[in-house]
């Protein structure tokens, strides 16, 4: 958990009841209500208010409550401790603010909200920070900012290894007070998905259900109320038909909602074993026909096309007390127990609450004979205290540990671990529609050498290090194998592929997709390839479709030739127009076209010249009159001879090639003149 201190600034306010500060920050989004903490930044001197939220000990550490901001939205109050007007409060759970509850907690799952029920989630941190001391005729409440309490880490464990799921125990208090998790053994209806799915799971039907099933339609709707039964093994399993359950569907079929006597005796053909006794199995999932009363006749029968658990029963111990079963289903063996006493199924009921008996002895043995009568002479209940009997339905519980006990728990003691196929090394992760914790597979199986697996798979926390296959952590990231170790990123819908991989002969980065391939790198040949080889970027040779440019910097050819195999290198024409001198600047260009204006033109030394450059100049009069020309002595002309003159409408073309670039250039010229 970061550092909690927090330095007050120098313009904190007091007026006896409160301290507050007036903050200013631009376009902040606070409102009245919000709860805020301070972020310090790395340098240790700045920071910013953000909202708390007390899904983490960071986001938790929460500093006061905004009591008012400004219409602009750049400026509020913030109230650090004490009292504080709640009359504009903004309650996620109340949009009359924060009335009702006398304590109100830093929310876990909005920014800077107030809840009025403390947070349960593993990993939230229940944090009360609010006592109102008023009504909502006065509006007045207390920052209180407790420390608080994390959930979940060393301090908290799952209960469901000590209080599993489908435990039953005695309960003294009203019904209204069963504690969360649990459910009275009343025979009441849980839904067998979402919160009780692991109760279904665990518990099933034994204790009864009630079930879907899909009919044919054969013109009747008068099911409220009426039953349906299924013949098992030549017994007759009556079902009490849910009222306003039917509802048909496209004048064919139709759904009704029933409820099995799971208690009728039957023998034999039921679903698991030879079942002799009372049936806790699916009665009507296998069934091909039902029969129906209802409302204007009785006994039909109707084809059922599917059947679907909907609800399953708590246990009905009102009135009864519990003895031990012998197996979970009757079968030909499971029946009775080796020792010769009556064997029983879990889910079975029996028994009688009253046996009337009167009473002969044998006056020579002292032998006592109680004889079932026909009246009320005598009652063998035995002394009794009634209680509520609560069946653990859900397994959400958690309980406090000692702090600084460290209990080492087994994959069956995480809370709400409902997954069935974890193995050695899964990673489990949290599937929040489902509500369950479940596999975050990466690999198949956890390896049998253990220890040089845990080496060469880890997180170097000190440093950050990531290694897979190297126990060095020498790397932010690091995979090593003997063979061909590859990074690879795959989208399923498209089939691009990303990869990064080395081997004997490679090390590329390949992008893949239908027809098209982009290789980075290689052993032979590195550089950019496409799948193709049309378009090449190599170590050894270039090759371009198109125009190369945005080139700012000098080409230059180590070796072999710069050539167009087709098309052209050119240069760009620089034009300008000149009175009496002019100073070529050859970053500008090769080729310079230069229009004489005035009756005299000088050339100076030229600048950005490079040895081994070519350059043309093309001077142009495109008016009457001639133009006098003079050379700087870096120009030499073949033979001395030298262009003196632009005639009128007329030109000149110079070109020239660079001899040396340092101190005064040479540059070796030829000229024609006068082109029509």
């Amino acid at each position: 958990m970061a550092n909690s201190a927090f330095t007050l600034s120098s313009s904190v306010g007091t007026d006896g009841k409160s301290m507050r500060a007036t903050k200013f920050q631009t376009t902040h989004g606070f409102s009245a209500g919000s709860v805020v903490r301070y972020v310090q930044q790395t340098d240790g001197i700045t920071g910013h208010f953000a909202l708390a939220q007390a899904d983490g000990g960071v986001t938790a550490e929460a500093v006061g409550i905004v009591e008012s901001v400004d219409a602009a939205g750049n400026e509020f109050t913030v109230v650090y401790g004490g009292e504080i007007n709640t009359a504009n409060f903004i309650s996620v759970n109340s949009t009359l603010g924060v009335t009702g509850s006398d304590v109100w907690f830093l929310d876990p799952d909005i920014l800077g909200g107030l809840t009025d029920t403390a947070p349960t989630n593993s990993g939230d941190i229940i944090k009360p920070i609010l006592t109102l001391v008023s009504g909502s005729q006065d509006d007045r409440g207390l920052v209180t900012n407790y420390i608080g309490t994390h959930i979940g880490g060393e301090n908290t464990v799952s209960l469901d290894s000590v209080h599993p799921v489908g435990e039953i125990i005695a309960f003294a208090g009203n019904t209204s007070d069963v504690p969360a998790g649990w459910q009275l053994c009343d025979g009441s209806t849980l839904e067998v998905s979402g919160d009780y799915a692991e109760y279904y799971s665990r518990v099933g039907t034994k204790y009864g259900y009630q079930i879907e099933m899909e009919i044919v339609d054969r013109g009747h709707s008068g099911f409220g109320g009426k039953t349906a039964t299924q013949t098992v093994s030549s017994t007759a399993i009556p079902s009490y038909i849910m009222d306003g359950s039917y509802s048909p569907s496209a004048g064919t079929t139709g759904t009704i909602l029933c409820d099995p006597d799971v208690l009728t005796g039957i023998t034999g053909g039921e679903t698991v074993g030879d079942n002799t006794g009372y049936p806790h199995g699916l009665v009507y999932v296998n069934s091909t026909h039902l029969t129906a009363s209802h409302a204007t006749a009785d006994g039909i029968t109707y084809t059922v096309n599917s059947a679907t658990v909907k609800y399953v029963k708590t246990p009905d111990l009102r009135s009864r007390t519990l003895i031990g079963a012998t197996s979970d289903f009757f079968g030909t063996t499971g029946g009775r127990r080796s020792t010769g006493m009556d064997g029983f199924t879990a889910g079975q009921i029996g028994g009688a609450e009253d046996a009337v008996t009167t009473e002969s002895s044998d006056s020579g043995s002292g032998l006592h004979v109680y004889t079932a009568q026909a009246s009320g002479e005598a009652s063998l209940r035995q002394p009794f205290m009634a209680a509520h009997y609560i069946i653990r339905t859900t397994n959400t519980a958690k309980a406090a540990l000692v702090d600084g006990l460290n209990v080492s728990l087994a994959d069956a003691g995480l809370t709400d671990h409902d997954t069935t196929n974890a193995n050695d090394g899964d990673i489990i992760v949290r599937d929040s529609v489902t509500n369950q914790f479940k596999e975050l597979k990466i690999l198949d199986s956890y390896p049998s050498d253990q220890l040089n697996f845990e080496g060469a798979f880890q997180i170097n926390s000190e440093n950050g290090y990531l290694s897979v296959g190297h126990n060095g952590g020498d790397y932010p990231l690091h995979v090593k194998t003997s063979t061909s170790p590859e990074i690879r990123i795959e989208d399923s819908d498209s089939g691009n592929i990303l990869r990064m991989y080395a081997s004997n002969d490679d090390a590329f980065i390949k992008t893949t997709s239908t027809g098209t391939e982009l290789q980075i790198g290689g052993a032979n040949e590195i550089g950019i390839v496409d799948g193709s080889t049309t378009t090449r970027f190599k170590k050894n040779s270039i090759t371009f479709d198109g125009n190369l440019v945005g080139v700012t910097g000098t080409i230059h050819s180590r070796t072999g030739n710069i050539y167009a195999a087709s098309g052209q290198i050119y240069s760009t024409i620089n034009s300008q127009s000149v009175s009496t001198s002019h100073t070529p600047n050859f970053n500008n260009g090769n080729v310079h076209t230069l229009t004489a204006n005035s009756s005299a033109c000088s050339i100076g030394l030229p600048t950005n010249h490079t040895a081994g450059g070519m350059y043309t100049l093309i001077l142009k009069r495109t008016t009457s009159g001639n133009v006098s020309l003079s050379f700087n002595t870096c120009y030499k002309f073949a033979n001395g001879i030298k262009p003196n003159i632009i005639r009128a409408n007329s030109n000149v073309a110079i070109s020239m090639i660079c001899e040396t670039a340092g101190g005064t250039p040479v540059f070796y010229c030829t000229w024609a003149e006068d082109f029509s």
